[in-house]
Protein backbone atom coordinates (compact mmCIF):
# COMPACT_ATOMS: atom_id res chain seq x y z
CA UNK A 1 0.00 0.00 0.00
CA UNK A 2 1.49 3.69 -0.71
CA UNK A 3 1.71 6.03 1.81
CA UNK A 4 -0.77 8.47 0.32
CA UNK A 5 -3.28 5.53 0.31
CA UNK A 6 -3.98 2.33 -1.08
CA UNK A 7 -5.19 1.21 -4.37
CA UNK A 8 -7.27 -1.57 -5.47
CA UNK A 9 -6.76 -2.90 -9.03
CA UNK A 10 -8.92 -4.53 -10.80
CA UNK A 11 -10.20 -5.89 -13.97
CA UNK A 12 -13.51 -6.16 -16.31
CA UNK A 13 -13.60 -9.08 -18.00
CA UNK A 14 -14.51 -8.70 -21.34
CA UNK A 15 -13.74 -5.47 -21.42
CA UNK A 16 -16.21 -2.28 -21.75
CA UNK A 17 -17.27 -2.22 -25.26
CA UNK A 18 -17.41 1.16 -26.83
CA UNK A 19 -21.20 0.49 -28.50
CA UNK A 20 -22.40 -0.03 -24.73
CA UNK A 21 -21.28 2.99 -23.45
CA UNK A 22 -23.45 4.99 -26.37
CA UNK A 23 -26.35 2.49 -25.99
CA UNK A 24 -25.85 3.10 -21.61
CA UNK A 25 -24.02 5.89 -21.11
CA UNK A 26 -20.66 6.74 -20.04
CA UNK A 27 -20.85 5.38 -16.68
CA UNK A 28 -23.07 2.43 -16.68
CA UNK A 29 -20.24 0.37 -15.13
CA UNK A 30 -19.36 2.46 -12.04
CA UNK A 31 -19.66 0.77 -9.05
CA UNK A 32 -18.88 2.19 -5.47
CA UNK A 33 -16.15 1.25 -2.66
CA UNK A 34 -16.09 1.78 0.71
CA UNK A 35 -13.23 0.85 3.80
CA UNK A 36 -12.78 0.34 7.03
CA UNK A 37 -10.57 -1.30 9.15
CA UNK A 38 -10.13 -2.42 12.97
CA UNK A 39 -8.59 1.21 13.79
CA UNK A 40 -12.13 3.12 13.20
CA UNK A 41 -9.72 4.75 10.51
CA UNK A 42 -11.70 7.54 8.84
CA UNK A 43 -11.41 6.84 5.03
CA UNK A 44 -13.12 8.93 2.44
CA UNK A 45 -15.67 7.69 -0.25
CA UNK A 46 -15.37 9.81 -2.97
CA UNK A 47 -14.53 6.98 -5.52
CA UNK A 48 -11.79 7.99 -7.23
CA UNK A 49 -9.30 5.95 -9.22
CA UNK A 50 -8.97 5.14 -13.29
CA UNK A 51 -10.22 3.40 -15.84
CA UNK A 52 -9.16 1.92 -19.36
CA UNK A 53 -12.40 2.41 -21.26
CA UNK A 54 -10.71 1.06 -24.86
CA UNK A 55 -10.18 -2.75 -23.07
CA UNK A 56 -12.03 -5.43 -25.49
CA UNK A 57 -10.64 -8.53 -23.93
CA UNK A 58 -10.44 -6.98 -20.30
CA UNK A 59 -9.62 -3.59 -19.31
CA UNK A 60 -7.43 -2.55 -16.30
CA UNK A 61 -8.77 -0.16 -13.86
CA UNK A 62 -7.94 1.73 -9.89
CA UNK A 63 -9.62 2.45 -7.08
CA UNK A 64 -8.41 4.66 -4.58
CA UNK A 65 -9.45 2.86 -0.84
CA UNK A 66 -9.40 6.54 1.04
CA UNK A 67 -6.54 7.22 2.24
CA UNK A 68 -3.64 5.81 3.79
CA UNK A 69 -4.00 2.42 5.98
CA UNK A 70 -2.39 2.61 9.33
CA UNK A 71 0.16 0.26 9.90
CA UNK A 72 -1.21 -0.63 13.36
CA UNK A 73 -4.69 -2.23 11.58
CA UNK A 74 -5.13 -6.22 11.90
CA UNK A 75 -7.56 -6.18 9.58
CA UNK A 76 -9.04 -4.26 5.90
CA UNK A 77 -12.43 -4.48 4.94
CA UNK A 78 -13.37 -3.62 1.41
CA UNK A 79 -17.04 -3.61 0.09
CA UNK A 80 -18.14 -3.10 -2.68
CA UNK A 81 -22.09 -1.41 -4.37
CA UNK A 82 -22.57 -2.66 -7.37
CA UNK A 83 -23.33 0.01 -10.39
CA UNK A 84 -27.15 1.07 -10.21
CA UNK A 85 -29.02 -0.94 -12.53
CA UNK A 86 -26.94 -3.84 -12.64
CA UNK A 87 -28.73 -7.50 -12.58
CA UNK A 88 -25.95 -9.94 -11.87
CA UNK A 89 -25.96 -13.04 -14.04
CA UNK A 90 -24.38 -14.67 -11.47
CA UNK A 91 -22.41 -14.71 -7.55
CA UNK A 92 -20.47 -11.58 -7.52
CA UNK A 93 -17.81 -10.89 -4.35
CA UNK A 94 -19.33 -8.08 -2.31
CA UNK A 95 -16.89 -7.60 0.37
CA UNK A 96 -12.95 -8.99 0.74
CA UNK A 97 -11.76 -8.65 4.25
CA UNK A 98 -7.61 -8.42 3.85
CA UNK A 99 -5.68 -9.82 7.31
CA UNK A 100 -3.01 -7.20 7.51
CA UNK A 101 0.36 -7.60 7.41
CA UNK A 102 0.18 -11.29 5.86
CA UNK A 103 -2.07 -9.90 3.34
CA UNK A 104 -4.58 -13.26 3.12
CA UNK A 105 -7.64 -12.19 1.42
CA UNK A 106 -11.12 -13.63 2.62
CA UNK A 107 -14.36 -13.00 -0.24
CA UNK A 108 -17.77 -12.93 0.88
CA UNK A 109 -20.20 -13.21 -1.85
CA UNK A 110 -23.62 -12.25 -2.85
CA UNK A 111 -25.01 -16.06 -2.71
CA UNK A 112 -22.94 -15.84 1.12
CA UNK A 113 -20.03 -18.26 0.53
CA UNK A 114 -17.41 -17.39 2.08
CA UNK A 115 -14.19 -18.33 0.10
CA UNK A 116 -10.48 -17.26 1.13
CA UNK A 117 -7.21 -17.22 -0.66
Amino acid sequence: MLDSGGVLHYEFVPGVRPYETEVKGPFFWYWMLSTEDDQDTPYRDDNMGAFDPGGEAAAHGTRQLGGPVPGSASWLRVSFRPAEGWTPTRSWCRQLEIALPDGVVTGVWSDSRPTAG
